[in-house]
């Protein structure tokens, strides 16, 4: 009952819910019963079915709710403030509003004032950080290609990628209504930890693709020729006449023995600019293959069996292009230019892997109008029945990671009824499932999770008194650029590639310090940084166990219990003697539970606190300072 209180007082109705209402009192049902089915409280469904009644409609009357604190005049100073500092939280911009005008407002005040505005909350586009010179170099490399056409079919395009067992980068969603993020069916399992993957190389040119060769281990220079030149990257440009190779500025690719091995099999190299992945098509060729792969509903438990399923996504037929229903503005003038240099149309469906009454219609439309844009007006009536939209919905319940391509091949393969994806979005949209991101948790196995419940069991009965003489430790990492969803900037519909609205990030990650913290009831430790990037058990007993643990047991007694995980370096045996020998007991704590200790949560607001720095750190040092400083702020 307190929830819905707090919904009705902070949420208003929507016409959806005020129909359901309506109908559900009509069926016989009691106010009492109506207000449990909308999760609503009585007075609110009553006063619904009182305003149906007597005026024969559900509407907000007009004026209705509290008045505007702010004038129109306030407003455009709200937007002003926020398009001056993009990346200010609702919170933060309440503040500034406060010692601005003496007023004070509230966070969500603010937000519905700045989206009245047309300002939204969204996270902001992501580039990797260019200096003045890669940008003068990529603008000169871009100028002296600008008017290759045929040329183009003669590069050779490679590159490697990584792909991991359990990387979840957030291209799953599930379907679910609003409230069931914690559904056990719309949660992800996930190690907290880096994972084995699988490092493959490939190469494609414009007609043709190199086999994908399995990288293990790391990659340097004698083995970049030892195992992907001399094996399939020179056979493969032999193969081409006037082949011309591209290759990123990665170290084994720009090592001296590399380029003596080049400047010996005479391959002529295309000069690319540095930090320019964004410019090798082969970038889409990973996608793709990661974008199948989470797709894929059978799981992967092994290294090989994830290397056997890339490589029958790489060699597939249907590779270069997945079949759309909408071809895209720059395949059209692909095809027209094809088209106008004389190519056959069975020449131009073929190379695109595009059915040849496609390109037919759109050669067809562009002499008639000399355009390629879809005529309005065009599409398909609704094609689907009340009782297909009802099994669309139940299919979706049960898998609710399927993909809107896999309902639409189950709704066709039921009732012989085939809709587009579009069509499916939208008629789960209208019963309320939409495609949300799931909830990660930790990867636990049943053994795990009895061991936790068995903990949970022997401490759910522990006192305030008892905690009180726990210390809880653990180390955390935190980079210089890395943000972990946390910023959203206030920008327009329209506005993503604006330059205000992108935050630059390394591609590889950069510079970040190692720290670790502990807390009690009543106290913590001070934070320490570690020297060295990794922790081992030795600098664990010097750095930390000796310097601060040895010194809480000192002053709190023999009742001190420590906690840590089960990292490497704390189940070390060197550590176990330390322990041992200054009477210091350890608390048990279970494999894989992150989310049992406290001080998770202080990592959190302390990263947080680092987000929130305007300018952000710039350099380890000042990444170092901003830490200590928010630590110790720490009430």
């Amino acid at each position: 009952m307190p929830r819905r209180r707090k919904r009705a007082r902070f949420e208003q109705l929507t016409e959806f819910e005020r129909g359901r209402i309506i109908g559900l009192r009509e069926a016989g049902l009691s106010y009492r019963a109506v207000a449990s089915r909308v999760q609503r409280n009585s007075s609110t469904v009553m006063r619904v079915w009182k305003q149906w009644t007597d005026e024969c409609r559900t509407t907000r009357k007009s004026g209705s709710g509290p008045r505007n604190v702010t004038s129109a005049r306030d407003d455009r100073h709200l937007v002003r403030m926020a398009r001056t500092d993009r990346t200010a939280s609702s919170r933060q911009l309440a503040a500034l509003w406060s010692i601005a005008t003496g007023v004070s407002l509230c966070a969500s005040s603010i937000r519905r004032r700045l989206l009245q505005c047309g300002l939204r909350a969204r996270t902001p586009l992501y580039r990797i950080p260019l200096t003045h010179d890669h940008r003068r170099l990529r603008l000169q490399w871009a100028n002296q290609h600008r008017d290759w056409r045929a040329d183009w079919q003669h590069v050779v395009f490679s590159d490697e990628s990584r792909f991991n067992l359990w990387y979840h980068d957030g291209r799953i969603r599930v379907r679910r209504y609003a409230g069931e993020r914690h559904l056990p069916e719309c949660i992800i399992e996930r190690h907290s930890g880096r994972t084995p993957g699988v490092m493959v190389w490939g190469a494609i040119a414009y007609h043709r693709r190199s086999q994908l060769l399995r990288i293990v281990g790391n990659l340097n220079s004698n083995r970049y020729i030892r195992e992907v030149l001399q094996p399939e990257a020179v056979p493969f440009l032999q193969s081409l006449p006037g082949a011309v190779f591209q290759q990123d500025n990665a170290r084994p690719h720009t090592a001296r023995i590399v380029k003596s091995f080049f400047a010996a099999q005479q391959v002529q190299l295309l000069p690319w600019p540095a930090c320019s992945p964004d410019m090798s098509p082969i970038e889409h060729v990973w996608d793709v293959i990661g974008r199948r792969l989470a797709r894929d509903p059978r799981p992967v438990a092994f290294a090989d069996e994830l290397w056997l399923l890339i490589s029958v996504y790489r060699d597939s037929k249907r590779f270069v292009m997945a079949s759309k229903y909408h071809l895209e503005e720059s395949v059209k003038w692909r095809i027209i230019d094809r088209l106008d240099a004389g190519q056959s149309i069975m020449e131009t469906a073929t190379c695109l892997n595009i059915s040849r009454q496609t390109v037919s219609k759109l050669w067809k439309q562009f002499q008639n109008d000399g355009s390629v844009v879809r005529r309005p007006g065009q599409g398909r009536k609704r094609m689907t029945t009340a009782s297909e939209d009802r099994y669309l919905a139940l299919t979706a319940r049960r898998n609710r990671k399927a993909t809107a391509r896999q309902l639409s091949s189950e709704l066709a393969a039921a009732t012989g009824t085939v809709a587009s994806r579009q069509t499916i979005y939208r008629r789960l949209n209208e019963k309320g499932l939409y495609a949300r991101k799931p909830r990660v948790c930790v990867l636990l196995s049943s053994q795990k999770k009895r061991d936790r419940f068995n903990w949970c069991k022997e401490h759910q009965n522990w006192t305030e008194h008892q905690w009180s003489h726990v210390l809880f430790t653990d180390e955390s990492r935190f980079s210089l650029t890395g943000d972990s969803k946390r910023v959203y900037i206030w920008r327009e519909s329209g506005t993503r590639n604006d330059p205000s609205n992108i935050v630059e990030r390394d591609r590889f990650g950069s510079g970040g310090v190692m720290v670790w913290g502990g807390i009690m009831i009543d106290g913590r430790t001070p934070l320490h940084v570690f020297s060295s990037g990794s922790v081992t058990g030795q600098i664990y007993r010097d750095e930390v166990l000796d310097a601060y643990v040895r010194l809480f047991r000192g002053a709190y007694g023999p009742d001190f219990l420590f906690m840590d995980d089960n990292a490497r370096p704390h189940r070390a045996n060197l550590v176990d003697e330390f322990l041992e020998s200054e009477d210091i007991k350890r608390i048990p704590w279970p494999p894989n539970s992150p989310d049992l200790n406290p001080i998770e949560n202080l990592w959190d607001c302390l990263g947080r606190a680092i987000a929130r720095i305007h300018p952000p750190p710039r350099d380890v040092n000042a990444l170092k300072t901003a830490l200590l400083e928010e630590w110790r702020l720490i009430p």
